[in-house]
This record gives structure tokens, sequence and C-alpha cells, in this order.
């Protein structure tokens, strides 16, 4: 008797807030699109701004200013926005805290988990790109409406405590996974489980680690 296959699981570890989490955003997006009916994604907040770690950005994450973004738009081509260099040349007044875009996404995952990736790589972009404040707790209603979320039923998710310990496990998920660093896509099948991916990776070199893995499988 032939044996259902068990799909494979792709880990992607990331933060909101992490400068090459944006910059993998197109390939790591790409990769799921294409395998998303073969593979099992799922996607962990690891916490990279927390407590004393969190604060206005040119004080949490001075290396940013100092030509860390110029690093990652050579190295993927994707670009800062100008609302989120503007305030990083300017005042300064963003503030890099990572509790509150992991709330946002604990609720997609637990209401629309076929969208928590791609809602993912836009938390990455709001930031980023378009410059929201991350503890702004109402920057993020937008994105989530355009996934289909009603505006006032997100909002008030926001502020339901449930998300916020649901948030908490994601941080302990990453703390406890050894994984350090972001973004990490680790794979698992019952073959084991290994990295894919860490750091900057392109879309050629994750597809070719996935389709060896696919194989064995």
């Amino acid at each position: 008797m032939m044996t259902k296959q068990k799909k494979v699981t792709v880990t992607y570890y990331y933060d909101a807030l992490c400068g090459w989490c944006f910059g993998m955003y197109p390939a790591i997006s790409e990769l799921h699109q294409k395998y998303k009916q073969r593979v099992d994604f799922e996607v962990i907040s690891g916490g990279l701004f927390l407590n004393e770690r969190a604060g206005k950005v040119n004080i949490a994450a001075p290396h940013i200013k100092q030509g860390a973004y110029k690093q990652v738009e050579e190295r993927t081509g994707v670009k800062f926005g100008e609302s989120f260099l503007s305030d990083l040349f300017g005042k300064g007044e963003n503030t890099l805290d990572s509790r509150l875009p992991a709330i946002a996404l604990c609720i997609v995952k637990a209401y629309f988990p076929s969208q928590a990736m791609l809602f993912a790589s836009s938390l990455t972009r709001a930031i980023y790109e378009d410059g929201i404040d991350s503890s702004d707790i109402n920057a993020y209603t937008k994105y989530a409406t355009n996934i289909g979320f009603e505006a006032k039923v997100f909002q008030e998710k926001m502020s339901d405590k449930r998300y916020e310990i649901l948030a908490q496990e994601d941080f302990k998920t990453y703390l406890n996974s050894g994984i350090r660093g972001f973004p990490t896509l680790v794979i698992k099948s019952g073959k084991g489980s290994s990295v894919l991916a860490q750091g900057h990776s392109s879309l050629l070199e994750m597809e070719l680690q996935l389709n060896e893995h696919l194989a064995l499988n």
C-alpha cells in the first residue's frame, strides 16, 4: 500500500523590524508563492527589539543610519522608503518595538493563516517603506484590511491580551529554537530538519536547497 507523502514544513524566523527581512521579502515571497502547494510555511516573530532594546530608531539601532540600510540595498536591490529615511535622517522620532507587529501577525495567523507569510512581508514594508511608527497600535489596521479583515474587528483584537500572549509564545519559540539571527528559514520533514537559509540568500540558492530536500521526501 502506498503511503501519503507528508508535506515538508518551512519555518520562517523573522522580525518585522529586521532590515534584512525587509531586503529578503521579494525572494521569500516568491519562494512561498512557488512552493506553497507542496510545502507548509509557518512564520515566527523573534522579538528583535523588546523591552530595554526598544526605543527611538537612532538610539535603538544607530547602525541603520550609519550605513546598514545601504548594505541591505546593495545586496538585495530593495530600496528603503523615503518616509522611513526622512525620519531616520531627520528627527528620528519613529520607535522600533517588535511587540505590536508580532501581535498583529498572531491575529492574522489565527484568522487568516494562509495569508501569514504575505502579511509578515507587508509588516516589514510598513516599517521600512511606508515609515510607520511600530509603536502606533492603529498603524497596522490598513495592512490587515488588505487581506480581508474588517478594520473595527482588527483594531479590537490588537488590544486583546490573548494575542499578546501568543506573540510572547512566538518570542519564546524563537529563543528555544537555537536559531540566532534573522531571516532564517528552517526546513523540517520526516528526514529531520536543517537550515534552508540564514541571512542574505538568493531565491535560486533557497530553491536549490529546497528542491534537494523535497527529492528526499
